[in-house]
């Protein structure tokens, strides 16, 4: 079943051959319906609102900082441990322990 007010996207063929290639045809309802909330003025402004809209990210940006610190102070522990190994002298009686 095709309607006219769903514009040529859902009437081209080139569109129907893509579906049957797929097996995924779309039910005549549900594009009927997808096609009259896009259609709504409401829904557009409720959308464009929504793309709009400004997130907080500043909890996450500290949760990243935080994270950046602890990465930062562990680079700084494997580096004074690693100064540390080469600095122990393999003739030391306890170098193995240590």
């Amino acid at each position: 079943m095709l309607h006219s007010d769903r514009g040529t996207q859902y009437t081209s063929a080139l569109y129907r051959s893509t579906l049957r290639k797929n097996e995924e045809l779309p039910d005549s309802t549900v594009v009927e319906v997808i096609v009259k909330l896009v259609s709504n003025p409401k829904f557009a402004a409720m959308m464009q609102e929504k793309i709009s809209m400004k997130v907080d990210t500043s909890a996450i940006e500290q949760e990243i900082a935080a994270h950046e610190k602890q990465l930062r102070q562990s680079y700084s522990v494997k580096a004074r441990l690693m100064g540390e190994i080469d600095s122990l002298d393999p003739d030391d009686k306890h170098y193995v322990k240590r």
